[in-house]
């Protein structure tokens, strides 16, 4: 539910699991989740998710996941509107769920739902126990900077357990990265969080500002999606694939989604005063090489600038290189893979990647519930029959020894 382009479902199918349906509706991100996971895996891609129709569903799904949108909710968005229509789309989940009664309902969200609108979430978490068959609740909160991402993004995840499946043993996946590296009191060893260097060093300089119709790793399809609003508006073909670029004499592999925002000279300079690691506002901050990302907002379609190039700490550094980030090195941050390819203008490119679960938290999430709720629940009754048979042959052994 609330598909996007596929961060949620990408981590899932990481982890084995096969996604019949989605639902979306921005054009943009239906691409390109059409083209990631329709196209391979045949996923049935519908529209609106409030027109519940358990028809469309099976009647044995293991879980319903989604990320209802959040800008409602966020605590960047100023005063809160609390009469603002988005604020029912979570709710559109619990009615799924009443009719189609998964094994496990899965929803992510912003922490301002915890934070900011506690009695949404708190219906929600009534209503979700009510649903189906019934279901047990709980609501974690966790940070992708712990699960390897190289970005702190703290989420909130609520998850239901339909009643007739065992408790876990615990509600979150156990966590695989800490701030630095460290050894837990149970003998496992903690990775030092992931960097943005490290996320972003090993791709080539983008390519220079220009139009799809013009860079050579981009297919426009602006002639089968004409423009909308903005005339002369270009949107990419996910379908594009990285491709050799000659430069000053040696050939380099650009992937695509990787091209520069043209900056003004005088916004060159004025965002070199920036310091790395700096976040002034959600469109004036800057990465710190050595620390994990900030949270990738929408943020009207401004990702962050790069540490590259001058800044306080580094005067000598060429203005020049001092940019905002491409949508593939935003996708890098969120561990999208360079042939995971995203639709649209530059500025719904960088929505559908901030707006996006990180695919390696989604796999983490994915394999938690397929370890300790999903697999427990198999393991038990595989036990129990065990044990019946063992004790059917017992049974059968003292009759013919009594025969």
């Amino acid at each position: 539910m609330f598909a996007g382009g596929g961060g949620l479902s990408y981590g899932f199918h990481l982890q084995g699991f096969n996604i019949v349906a989605a639902w979306e509706t921005d054009p943009a991100a239906r691409y390109t989740y059409h083209v990631h996971h329709c196209e391979r895996n045949q996923t049935v891609l519908y529209g609106d998710v409030t027109d519940v129709d358990e028809t469309k569903l099976p009647s044995d799904l293991d879980v319903l996941g989604g990320g209802p949108p959040c800008q409602s909710l966020s605590t960047s968005q100023g005063v809160a509107d609390p009469d603002d229509p988005r604020h029912q789309l979570p709710f559109s989940m619990v009615e799924w769920a009443d009719v189609v009664d998964p094994r496990v309902v899965l929803i992510e969200n912003v922490t301002g739902l915890t934070n900011r609108h506690g009695d949404i979430h708190s219906s929600l978490l009534t209503k979700l126990k009510r649903a189906g068959s019934g279901y047990q609740v709980n609501s974690i909160t966790l940070n992708a900077a712990d699960y390897g991402v190289p970005q702190c993004r703290d989420r909130v995840f609520i998850i239901a357990i339909r009643t007739d499946l065992p408790t876990p043993d615990k509600w979150k996946p156990d966590q695989t990265a800490h701030k630095t590296s460290v050894q837990t009191l149970t003998g496992d060893k903690l990775d030092a969080y992931a960097t943005a260097s490290e996320a972003l060093e090993s791709l080539p300089e983008p390519i220079p500002s220009q139009s799809p119709s013009d860079d050579p790793v981009h297919t426009s399809i602006e002639e089968y999606q004409p423009a909308v609003g903005k005339e002369g508006r270009h949107r990419i073909d996910p379908h594009s694939v990285p491709e050799t670029v000659s430069r000053e004499g040696s050939d380099e592999v650009v992937p695509p989604n990787h091209v520069a925002i043209n900056h003004s000279g005088s916004v060159r300079q004025a965002k070199a005063e920036l310091e790395l690691g700096a976040s002034i506002s959600e469109t004036d901050r800057r990465l710190h090489p050595d620390q994990p990302a900030p949270t990738l907002t929408v943020s009207q379609g401004s990702p962050p600038f790069h540490y590259r190039g001058k800044s306080p700490q580094f005067p000598s550094r060429s203005v020049e290189h001092v940019r905002r980030l491409t949508p593939r090195e935003a996708a890098r941050l969120q561990t999208f893979d360079d042939n995971y390819v995203f639709a649209g203008t530059k500025t719904e490119q960088y929505r559908i990647i901030a707006n996006a679960v990180p695919p390696l938290l989604a796999a983490h999430v994915a394999n938690h519930i397929r370890k300790n709720i999903l697999n427990h629940q198999f393991l038990e009754e595989k036990e129990n029959s065990e044990a019946d048979s063992q004790a059917e042959t017992t049974a059968t052994s003292r009759e013919s020894a009594a025969d």
